[in-house]
């Protein structure tokens, strides 16, 4: 894009994170990531974004973001000689229902963003001679110095569930976002550890695939191991347990939880009496993330022993 006073003047945006605030409301916000050649020193350039949004079944428009003011052009003892990179961010501000429309459309999964900046300068800078000469044979651009306005495209950011819900949920106080790790004992792994890790991986991936009633059913399977791991090294008889075993109440409960989960992913066999049930991703999340926490007790509880 030609600025009047130089040769050429090139910017290149592309999107990066996204992440949520509430200073005063909840507010959306999508770093641009800006960078600027040849722009005669003093341009400076307005950036108007919009922003739209797909979930796995319905679309959402945000619109355009407030307006950003940034300089582009810089004199060469300022730097003007080098290509010149900075960082914003646009920022579309929300009511409280337009949050409730966006998780609406997410429906818990992920959202695919596409963010399209368009750049409109406001003048021309200062005019230098000999600044951004035109190189040696090579024809001026076509384009129109009296439409100062260039569309940078449309950039897409896949944005996880996990993501979305740290990065932007939890700042806007609308839900808790906790990660949970489940690590193989080190030195004392066994195939029972390797079959939940796989298990616990499946009904992940079902999960994120849409498919809750498969991702219940494999956590049920964990769930299945998980129940045979904890009665191993838990005495039946309370008044034979040892000192590390004093916590037995709080081990039965364990053992108890367990023996639901396996029994709530049992709904999801083909019962002719539970065949008309809609299993949901809360449903699916329920079970694979309670399992998931009882794996990772376990499995530390085999590493402290």
């Amino acid at each position: 894009m030609e600025t009047g006073t130089g040769y050429y003047g090139h910017v290149a945006i592309t999107a990066g994170a996204v992440r949520g605030r509430a200073p005063l409301g909840p507010a959306l916000e999508i770093e641009l990531k800006v960078q600027a050649d040849g722009f005669a020193p003093g341009v400076a350039a307005m950036i108007l974004a919009s922003c739209h949004v797909q979930g796995a079944r319905l679309p959402a428009d945000l619109g355009q973001a407030e307006t950003i003011i940034t300089q582009l052009g810089f004199a060469p003892r300022d730097g003007g000689d080098t290509p010149y990179v900075t960082r914003v961010f646009a920022r579309w501000r929300l009511t409280q229902a337009s949050v409730e429309h966006l998780e609406h459309v997410r429906n818990g999964g992920n959202l695919l963003v596409s963010v399209t900046p368009e750049v409109v300068l406001l003048n021309h800078g200062e005019s230098l001679p000999g600044l951004y000469p035109r190189p040696e044979g090579v024809h001026r651009p076509n384009v129109n110095p009296h439409s100062p306005i260039w569309h940078a495209g449309q950039e897409q950011l896949d944005i996880p569930a996990d993501t979305w819900a740290r990065e932007v949920l939890t700042p806007w106080q609308q839900a808790a976002a906790v990660t949970l790790v489940v690590k193989l004992p080190e030195g004392t792994a066994t195939d029972d550890h390797r079959t939940v890790i796989r298990d616990l991986t499946d009904a992940r991936q079902r999960l994120d695939a849409g498919d809750w009633k498969g991702s219940i059913r494999v956590s049920r399977d964990a769930a299945e191991v998980l129940r045979t791991m904890h009665t191993e090294h838990l005495n039946p008889k309370k008044t034979q347990r040892d000192v590390d075993e004093r916590e037995a109440a709080i081990l039965d409960a364990e053992r108890q939880l367990i023996q639901s989960l396996f029994d709530y992913g049992s709904a999801t066999h083909p019962d002719p009496a539970l065949r008309a049930t809609v299993w949901t991703r809360e449903h699916a999340m329920l079970v694979l993330a309670t399992a998931t926490a009882v794996a990772q007790r376990l499995f530390s509880a085999e590493v402290t022993r």
